[in-house]
């Protein structure tokens, strides 16, 4: 799922009323329990979740009125904007809720669960999810004031804000059932995380019933399939209402207790941070496995940068970065993984995807202010091996790469001197050129000796020098139309 990232006024405004709410909430004179705390919480997010939800169809509705193109509704996507909330009704009704939190929670243990505070990890993640809801169940696309799409669009919006709010709802009254007698305040229980049998089958019939006939690429919606549109609706609905209830409650459960379960990336046994698994119980190591010389020294920032004909409103981007010698701790999209994550441009949904063994993914979002030429994030790496050496994998105990047969120049290991591969032997590999290629099968040049397989089958080495590009994927404007010709580079800056 994509982080929602602040601008830097939103922030110092946060900032400033958090710090007012927290001395309101030690001027109370009695402070509630845990069960009051959670209760709060759990009421003041249904209420602000059922308000965005309102101002982002209120928001579409306007722009169903809109007959010409470019009438802009992936603004209405945007839960925090001025598109959709003109009036900041929604930011003064969180500052309330904050203000309400805070008087009922201030003290209590259950702020524990919530490493970054209530703000961070239960308010903002309301806006986090109910605007990546949106952009996927209800898109950006011009409707042109066309019955039935609009229809279609409607239903599909009444429809998963009736299956969100079915979610959120009894899965807070659930918890609330169960805290009444608890003793201990943690994570949601796994058997509250509500599915929702009560309306899905009514919201699926709603959407097949009102986006038939219809052509539902002109829709925008998270199918252009009538016959799995209903069930992508539904399915996302319920993720975002469980990702909600979850963040309601904050710590994974059971974390800290050295049981692992589903929600956990780790558990030692404790919730200490920085001893490789995070008081969150999100993995803080599997940077890279290698141990040997230059191992660690330093970092390297990571930049890239997009060129683009025309302004971009989203993108995803592939980086390779084992092949940059290097890696990020965490895995996945976890706190420790965001953390090493800068943008460089203002977004309003930015994620980087860590998938541990050979690439990143980053998603970045802006339909407001698009994202121009130029640098676009950076990402800090720790140093696996020198600058100077070649790696093939990160999870590879190998500091170098090449052949036991050695270039014409010395360049390479030792043994028979060559001119071109096919004169290596069997397992050998050498190359013309500098830097030196290396293939899978092929061995060691120094270290610890001759080792057969040093590259893995998918991933060839190279000298990092080489590495400077990119992929883009999908790249789109403020109106959800493609744009071609979007490119993307990479420079390493090695930090000492």
């Amino acid at each position: 799922m994509l982080d929602r990232v602040h601008p830097p006024g939103r922030m110092r405004v946060v900032a400033a009323l958090a710090a007012s709410f927290v001395l309101f909430g030690l001027a109370a004179s009695a402070q509630a329990g845990p069960f009051e705390c959670r209760a709060q919480i759990g009421k003041e997010a249904r209420i602000l979740l059922s308000l965005g939800s309102r101002f982002v169809q209120v928001c579409h509705k306007k722009r169903d009125r809109v007959c010409a193109p470019n009438s802009m509704r992936g603004e209405c996507n945007i839960v925090d904007s001025a598109n959709v909330d003109p009036k900041n009704a929604y930011a003064a009704r969180e500052a309330k809720a904050l203000a309400l939190i805070n008087a009922d929670c201030t003290g209590s243990p259950v702020l524990a669960n919530y490493p970054d505070g209530v703000q961070v990890d239960v308010l903002d993640k309301i806006v986090e999810e109910l605007t990546g809801n949106s952009q996927v169940a209800l898109g950006d696309e011009d409707l042109l004031c066309d019955k039935a799409t609009v229809a279609c669009h409607r239903a599909i919006a009444q429809a998963r804000s009736t299956v969100i709010k079915e979610v959120i709802t009894d899965s807070v009254k659930c918890q609330r059932d169960i805290d009444k007698n608890a003793s201990t305040f943690g994570a949601i229980s796994p058997a509250c995380l509500d599915s929702g049998d009560r309306t899905s089958a009514a919201a699926k019939t709603k959407i097949t019933k009102n986006c038939t006939g219809v052509n539902l690429a002109d829709v925008g919606s998270c199918s252009n399939t009538l016959a799995s549109l209903d069930d992508c609706v539904v399915d996302s609905a319920v993720a975002t209402g469980q990702d909600l209830a979850k963040a309601v409650y904050g710590a994974p459960e059971g974390c800290g207790d050295g049981v692992l379960t589903i929600n956990e990336q780790c558990d030692d046994g404790n919730t200490l941070s920085g001893d490789g698994c995070n008081a969150s119980c999100e993995l803080e190591g599997q940077t890279c496995s290698y141990a040997g010389p230059g191992a660690g020294t330093g970092t390297r920032l990571v930049t890239v940068s997009i060129n683009a004909p025309e302004p971009v409103a989203g993108l995803q981007i592939s980086l390779d970065y084992p092949q940059l010698e290097a890696g990020i701790p965490g895995v996945g999209t976890s706190s420790v993984v965001q953390g090493r994550f800068q943008t460089l441009q203002p977004a309003s949904l930015a994620a980087l995807n860590d998938n541990l063994n050979t690439d990143a993914i980053i998603g970045m979002v802006n339909v407001v202010d698009p994202f121009n030429s130029g640098p676009l994030f950076s990402i800090t790496m720790d140093n696996c091996v020198q600058l100077s050496q070649n790696i093939c994998n990160r999870n590879q105990q190998v500091f170098g790469c090449g052949g036991r047969c050695r270039l014409p120049s010395g360049i390479g290991g030792s043994g028979t001197v060559c001119f071109s591969a096919s004169t290596c032997a069997v397992g050998e590999i050498c190359d013309n050129g500098d830097p030196l290629v290396c293939s899978p099968g092929s061995n060691l040049p120094f270290g610890p000796g001759p080792q057969p397989g040093c590259c893995p089958g998918d991933n060839a080495c190279i000298s990092q020098t080489d590495i400077t590009s990119c992929t883009v994927s999908d790249p789109v404007d403020a109106n959800g139309q493609p744009i071609a010709g979007v490119t993307c580079s990479v420079s390493v800056v090695e930090q000492p």
